[in-house]
């Protein structure tokens, strides 16, 4: 493994910046699944922004990422990416709880 030498200061600036936000974000969209299923189904308690970001940010690192995923994209293009995918997933969400 070599190291790269050259560290592109915007990218790790706004990968900082978008990271909490993101953070929050995916626990928002959590919360919101678990109120929209796992509320009604099982009759567990309501799950909280806040600590559905944590539940997120454990299982995110319990989750190896592969090195080819690390040289791929940079570290604001994974976090842009998750709060694209935050989006798909909530929208996925709100159609099936028309099924229900």
């Amino acid at each position: 493994m070599t190291l790269k030498k050259d560290i592109n200061w915007t990218d790790v600036i706004l990968t900082l910046l978008f990271a909490f936000p993101v953070a929050l974000w995916g626990g928002y969209v959590a919360s919101v699944l678990w109120g929209w299923f796992l509320v009604p189904s099982l009759g567990v308690p309501h799950l909280g922004a806040v600590p559905a970001a944590g539940m997120m940010l454990i299982l995110s690192f319990m989750h190896p990422v592969s090195s080819s995923d690390k040289e791929d994209n940079s570290g604001l293009v994974r976090i842009l990416n998750r709060a694209l995918a935050g989006l798909v997933v909530l929208g996925l969400g709100a159609i099936l709880t028309l099924f229900m």
